[in-house]
């Protein structure tokens, strides 16, 4: 067996040159609500490229854990012409949850960064990146930016971890109430990586959280 062939072996057997994963968009049965504008004041949300932009979001009650919410997903879509650049929209999410009755459920609260000493760890984010998929390929490395292509669509997934929330829903749950289930809205801002001055403020409708995937 040559050199050439040995080395082939090897880097097989370690996994070199391994493809990355390859899969398409999750259950598209999942019921996605679609994302609308939130109306700003003239002249102060120059969405430019982003308005070609479709976004839709949802809950994957097929993807709960036990000390946390369902997984969140997070749907984009380029329905222009041009290839658009955002930045992580991550950092810009917001969750708002209601009980059965339309009471609003208290979240932990994030000091504003002129309040934290910057001498002491930043309190971490409620929100957890999990995956995302683009291009076929799937990773749980949380990218910067976010590129799209004409006619692709990505799908970002993300878990809510606030004890504040979890445990009111988890109480909703072991009291029962016959008016329904409890919900949640996503409020998000889309920004331009090309463009900084550029964003769009989007908000969701309300989803239902049903209560077999609060466990």
């Amino acid at each position: 067996m040559t050199l050439a062939s040995n080395a082939l072996c090897l880097a097989l057997i370690l996994g070199f040159g391994k493809q990355p994963a390859v899969a398409q968009l999750s259950d598209q049965s999942i019921p996605m609500t679609q994302m609308k504008d939130v109306k700003m004041a003239k002249g102060s949300n120059p969405i430019g490229r982003l308005a070609k932009l479709s976004v839709a979001f949802a809950a994957d009650a097929t993807n709960s854990l036990r000390d946390a919410l369902p997984e969140f997903v997070l749907r984009i879509k380029n329905e222009g012409a041009e290839e658009v650049e955002i930045e992580s929209p991550m950092q810009s999410i917001r969750l708002i949850f209601t009980t059965p009755s339309g009471q609003l459920i208290p979240v932990t609260a994030i000091p504003h960064p002129s309040k934290i000493n910057t001498r002491a760890p930043l309190p971490p984010s409620p929100v957890t990146f999990q995956s995302i998929t683009r291009n076929r390929e799937v990773t749980r490395e949380q990218p910067k930016n976010i590129s799209i292509v004409p006619g692709a669509e990505v799908e970002i997934r993300f878990l809510y971890r606030d004890p504040l929330v979890t445990q009111a829903l988890a109480k909703l749950q072991e009291e029962g109430d016959s008016a329904g289930s409890p919900k949640v809205e996503l409020v998000l801002t889309l920004t331009d990586a090309a463009d900084f001055k550029s964003h769009r403020h989007l908000t969701s409708e309300w989803i239902e959280i049903k209560r077999s995937t609060l466990k």
